[in-house]
């Protein structure tokens, strides 16, 4: 039962999931809806959107993942031993924060609770391994 999240976790991660997917949904529709107006070539234009923004979603949250475990990796290869234990693991998360903020100018954008969601996943995905 341990890698089987609890009820709270598992409704934030479902309620976060339909917020990205909702709020990328509406940017496709309502940008093809504009484009649809164009004469001739607006159809074609408009048909392409979606397709191109689904992508993006996807190629966005697997660049997340990997830069995020990346950003742990380097994190955890640096010397914490003068930092105090109660402190380590919050100036940890802020330092791989911050690193894949340098490392990956999108993820600017997104709220940071969301950002350090992916943090702490990959702290899981490495103790895991």
């Amino acid at each position: 039962m341990d890698f089987i999240p609890n009820y709270h976790e598992l409704l934030r991660w479902l309620l976060a999931a339909v917020i990205a997917a909702g709020v990328l949904g509406s940017i496709s529709a309502a940008a093809a809806a504009v484009v649809m107006r164009i004469p001739i070539i607006g159809p074609v234009l408009a048909a392409i959107i979606p397709p191109i923004m689904a992508q993006y979603e996807k190629w966005l949250s697997d660049r997340l993942q990997k830069v995020a475990d990346e950003s742990v990796r380097v994190v955890e290869r640096e010397d914490w031993s003068e930092t105090p234990k109660p402190a380590r693991g919050r100036q940890k998360r802020q330092a791989a924060l911050t690193d894949l903020k340098n490392q990956l100018p999108e993820a600017r954008r997104l709220r940071e609770d969301m950002l350090i969601n992916h943090i702490e996943d990959a702290v899981r995905r490495m103790k895991g391994n």
